[in-house]
């Protein structure tokens, strides 16, 4: 009885040491600070002063969201940018071969039985798959998180709310949501293979658009594979076109470059630079999906051909639309020089 005891009373204490030292309490292991140190040294990031060798001096160490922020010293000689270079190596270094089990306190005190020691200690260990940020402001800083960034995020009415005005909402970083202002920058250029989430993200930008300036938003949405992605917006009243093939786009594409004509010779003739001096709150938004097919590279047919090169009015759009209110989002799935029209490719550029 005592025996049984003492040994379950040990393999507890096994069991809590180990607590202790993924809890990032002081351990035989190396710390990632000490680490950090090591893996620098080893890729040659050392001076020589006399008979010492000097890399980098942790100056401190505090706790983040997700993980742990280290200050370090750069010494005399060393620059950010040799650091910054190794920063591969450095996040390499710090998953090295390294599993961890998840226990946790309160699988600890539900420790009852001996059994409950054996099954937890036989718990499938996680593979470490830490993540690494480093910047320099007088001290080199690394942030070392315990998981990486998802690789997905789930849009939500709260997603769209937290943008506002002509904003719309681009992804997730380690500091919150990222966006997009059409209002500095009025037209984007998104690229993504097929299957990589390129016509989802232009109905989320459709979609917060509609959701934040319902009264001032107009649309023209061009989907060149048939509509289909583009219909759930079909019923709403900021769509103006919902073109579905080359033909129709061509016919949205020439109103729109009449309307802005028309507008822009208004605006010269009273006096105005651009649409919010003119007290114009409605914006007009081209959002073209697979818009490599309007590219009249390679097209043998001659109506389309001819179709094709006057939808590459596009690039007037994108050089002179802004002051009039318009702005284009353009998707293709490989932003090249044969796929882009023109001015389009000099478009701030997303991703998928």
């Amino acid at each position: 009885m005592i025996l049984s005891m003492l040994t379950t009373v040990a393999a507890a204490g096994v069991v809590g040491y180990t607590y202790f030292v993924q809890s990032g309490s002081p351990s035989p292991s190396k710390s990632d600070a000490k680490k950090n140190q090591r893996i620098f040294v080893n890729r040659g990031l050392s001076v020589k002063e006399g008979k010492n060798i000097r890399t980098i001096q942790q100056l401190r160490r505090r706790d983040i969201p997700g993980g742990k922020e280290y200050v370090f010293r750069i010494p005399l000689g060393l620059s950010y940018e040799d650091f910054s270079k190794q920063l591969s190596a450095l996040q390499d270094g710090l998953n090295n071969r390294r599993q961890r089990r998840e226990i946790t306190l309160n699988d600890i005190k539900a420790i009852r039985r001996f059994k409950d020691i054996i099954e937890l200690w036989q718990r499938e260990p996680e593979r470490v798959n830490k993540e690494i940020e480093m910047n320099y402001d007088g001290v080199l800083k690394i942030k070392v998180y315990d998981e990486p960034l998802p690789d997905q995020f789930t849009y939500t009415n709260e997603t769209a709310t937290s943008c506002k005005g002509w904003q719309i909402p681009v992804g997730y970083n380690r500091t919150g949501l990222i966006k997009h202002d059409f209002a500095d920058i009025p037209h984007l250029l998104v690229a993504g293979a097929t299957g990589k989430g390129k016509s989802v993200f232009l109905k989320s930008i459709v979609s917060t658009l509609i959701s934040n300036q319902p009264k001032h938003l107009q649309l023209t949405l061009i989907d060149l594979k048939g509509g289909l992605d583009f219909s759930p917006f079909a019923r709403c009243r900021q769509p103006k076109t919902l073109a579905k093939d080359v033909e129709e786009a061509y016919t949205a594409l020439v109103k729109i470059r009449e309307h802005m004509e028309q507008r822009m010779n208004f605006m010269l003739s009273n006096g105005y630079e651009d649409v919010s001096e003119m007290g114009e709150p409605t914006r007009h938004f081209i959002v073209i999906d697979e818009a490599a097919e309007l590219s009249s590279a390679g097209e043998s047919d001659p109506n389309l051909k001819k179709m094709k090169v006057a939808c590459e009015a596009l690039s007037d759009i994108t050089r002179r639309g802004r002051a009039v209110g318009l702005s284009l989002v353009y998707a293709t799935q490989y932003p090249t020089n044969e796929t882009q029209i023109d001015d389009v490719r000099f478009l701030k550029f997303t991703k998928n």
